[in-house]
Order: C-alpha cells, then structure tokens, then sequence
C-alpha cells in the first residue's frame, strides 16, 4: 500500500501536463527576450557594412569648396592710402576610380569571409542561449519533482513518528523508538527545507532566462539525431561546430589578405571632374573653370612598408591556421567527452530503474515480514528511506541523461533554431533590417546641403 501511495504521489507530481509549458516554448521565450542574442544580432549587421566599406574606395566621391578673400593693398595715390580687392571661389569635383586591378574584388571577398564568421559566432551565441534556457527548464523540472518526493518523504515519517508515540503509550514501543523515529523525522524536514529553497533558486535562474514561472513543465524527449558512436560524434562536430566554422572563415578571410596586398600594389586609374567659378571686385579676376583628369597610377619598387604588410599577412595565416587546428581539437575532445557522458548516463538511469524496482520489492518483503512479528518498523522505515534514495537517484539520473543529451547537441554545433524549428522573432539573420542611417540615402546629403547653402545671405 504504501509503494502504492508513493508511487501515485510521484506519479501525480511529474505528470501533470495540463496546459504545461514545453521546453520548445521555454527556448523560443529564452530567444526572444535574450539581451545577448539580441547584441549578437546588432553585431552582425555592424559587421555586414564593412561588405560595402571595404569598397569604398571605387565609389563616386563628390566635394564642394568655398573660400573667400578679403585683401588690403598699400597705395601712395589711393585715397586712405590702401586699396581693397575681394574675391570668392566655389569649386564642385567629383572623382571616381575606374580601374583598381581588382582590389576592390578581393577586399569584397575577404569581407564576406569576415562576415561568414560573424555568422558562425552568431550560431555560437544562440547555442549557448538555448544550452542555458535547457539547463534552466530541466533543472526547474528536477527541483520541482525533488521537493514532491521530499515532502512525501516527510508526510510518512510524520504518520510514523505519530504511530511510535503511540504504540509507546501502549507499551510496544520503546523510547529509543521514538527517538529513532524522530530522527529521521528531523532529517525529512531538512530535506524538504533544502529542496524547497533549491527549488526558488531554479524558478529565478528560470525567470531571468525565460520569462513567467509555468505551474507545471513537460518532460521534454531525447533530442533526435544523435550519433551512434564517438568516432561519428567527432566527425558531426568538425563539420558542423559554429566554433569551427568560423575559424575556417578567419583562415579563408587571412589567406585572401595576400589577394588584397598584391592587387593593393598594381597599377590604379582615376577620374576626375571639377568645376568653379570666380568673382571678385575686378572683371579681369573673374572666370569660370571645367577641367577633367585622368591619372593612371603605379608604384615603382615594393617599399619597407610593403615588405613588413607582406610579413605580417603571413604571420596572421599562420596564426589563423593554429587557432583553426586548436579549435577543431578542442571541438573533437569536448564532442568525444559529452558523447561518453551521455552514454554513462543513459546506462546509469537503467540501473537507477532497476534499483528502484528492488527497492521496493525489498519493502515489500519487509512490510509482510513486520506484520508476522519478523522484522520490526524501524527495518521497514530503512527500507522505505531506500525507496525514496532510489526515487531521487532516478529523478537525478534522468535529468542527467536529459542535460548530457541537450550539451552532446551543443558539442556537436546542432542545438539551433533551426534544428528544433523555433519560431524565435528573428527571421534569418540576412534578413535583420539595417538600421537607418544619419545620413539617409546615398547622394541625399550632397543634395540638402545645396538647398541649405546660401550664398550672401
């Protein structure tokens, strides 16, 4: 009967799954209110301009320069003995690159490797988002199930501390009994204590993750697509590990750096137009002028400058490729170990199950023997204190085969949106909008400036 009890106690606790918050709302919460995402988010479109900054020098570039001159002559025969001349200039030019031997092309490139790893290190933000968001709704379900089993716990030490007393008014019981009895009445209460303040401790680290604490949360499954042995655990994540990723990106980006310095050296051809206007206090200094240029341009010798750029892109591939080969064997050591743990813990929770089936055959057993005089009722509360050791070590078991299953995902470069289909605020991140600039459109500035410049007024 009271295995019966216990069980339907445990049982009632953990499966109460009305209008339960599953741990695919919990990460699409976690998502969307995560202020480190949303940062990632903001410095991924900053690193997305460099794309169109890298070639900025090919772009049209126009100028407008106005001065004016206010001049004092000395003159014997002018009356005042000084003689004064003005004059303003206003000069509009626009240049343009029209040759660069493709510079501009390799710079693109490289920045659009540069961006493939902002993309990665954005995926290894959102990893790290949804690792923290699981860790926080097992553990929340896990404290939740521990302060039940505890407080059941406690309420059938209290019935038998009560029936001791009584049987010690009777005369079948013993102070030492009661005493006994109590005893582990007090440990109960400590235990429900310390499962309880657990439980407050998971429902914050919940809330600041998440958001509103549900009533009650779905034991979530096995994620799917594991790897069936370490040596594929290994292979996933060097394939898919946003980590590496982005240090293969940093390589690729550092080894185009030589495209960028080689054309940076070749010949460039430039054009440019200008036009100005002149007035001033005589006629003959007045005049207006249009001239075009075309400049072809073409360093004669590799400087020192040059020479020590060269150096220095070799030494930053270098670089990168020792951070790619230590990232893919950090990446493959930490894919190996949560592969391990995992395994561990699926055959710990087995046997778990297994000495919880025991446990209470044992209180079975001892049960029928106390009713024939056999054992007495402190060997029947040892045996129903295993059975509550057995139920916890279970509760704990299972979270672990559940956490080391969601950080072997992680290991692996696989706990993603994408991967559990979220339906998180973003859409994808080509699609984060820009935001607007100080300066509106391109050529709108140039435009405003003229209609706010006024000329003597």
């Amino acid at each position: 009967m009271r295995k019966l009890l216990l069980s339907f106690g445990i049982i009632l606790a953990i499966s109460n799954q009305a209008q339960a918050d599953t741990l695919i709302d919990a990460m699409n919460k976690g998502l969307q209110s995560s202020e480190v995402l949303a940062a990632a988010q903001h410095a991924f479109v900053a690193s997305r301009q460099n794309l169109v900054i890298t070639n900025s020098g090919n772009d049209l570039n126009g100028s407008v320069n106005i001065s004016g001159t206010q001049s004092w002559t000395d003159a014997a025969t002018k009356a005042g003995g000084f003689d004064s001349s003005n004059s303003q200039k206003g000069t509009i030019s626009l240049s343009k690159r029209l040759f660069d031997s493709g510079e501009g092309e390799a710079r693109i490139q490289a920045a659009q490797l540069q961006l493939d790893a902002a993309k990665a290190r954005y995926a290894g933000t959102e990893q790290a988002v949804l690792l923290n968001v699981t860790n926080a709704y097992l553990g929340l379900i896990t404290a939740r199930e521990t302060v039940a089993i505890s407080q059941l716990n406690l309420e059938r030490l209290e019935a038998q501390t009560d029936a001791v007393r009584i049987r010690l008014d009777a005369g079948t019981a013993t102070p030492t009994d009661v005493a006994q009895a109590e005893s582990r009445l007090a440990r109960a209460q400590s235990d429900v204590i310390i499962a309880q303040s657990d439980e407050l401790v998971a429902e914050e680290t919940y809330r600041s993750l998440v958001g509103d604490v549900p009533e009650t949360l779905t034991i979530p499954p096995v994620p799917s697509n594991l790897p069936f042995d370490i040596l594929e655990a290994e292979t996933m994540a060097i394939a898919f590990h946003p980590d590496v990723r982005a240090s293969l990106s940093a390589e690729q980006s550092a080894e185009k750096a030589f495209d960028v310095l080689e054309t940076s050296v070749k010949p460039k051809v430039n054009f440019s137009v200008s036009a100005g206007m002149t007035q001033a206090s005589t006629r003959a200094q007045e005049k207006d002028e249009v001239s075009a240029t075309i400049t072809l341009t073409s360093p004669l010798f590799a400087t020192t400058a040059t020479h020590a750029k060269s150096r220095e892109t070799i030494a930053k591939l270098n670089e990168a490729k020792s951070n790619t080969a230590e990232t893919k064997r950090r990446i493959a050591l930490a894919a190996r170990s949560a592969f391990q743990n995992y395994i561990a813990a699926a055959a710990q929770l087995d046997a778990v199950a297994a000495e919880v089936d025991a446990a209470n055959l044992v209180l079975e057993g001892i049960s029928s023997e106390v009713e024939f005089g056999l054992k007495t009722f402190l060997d029947e509360l040892d045996a129903e204190s295993g059975v509550n050791s057995a139920l916890l070590r279970q509760v704990q078991t299972r979270q672990s085969v559940l956490t080391s299953a969601y950080r072997l995902k992680n290991a692996l470069g696989q706990l993603s949106a994408a991967e559990f289909a979220l339906n998180s605020d973003g859409a994808g991140l080509d699609d984060l909008v820009d935001p607007v600039s100080d300066y509106g459109q391109p050529f709108e500035f140039f435009s405003d400036f003229t209609e706010r410049l006024s000329f003597g007024q």
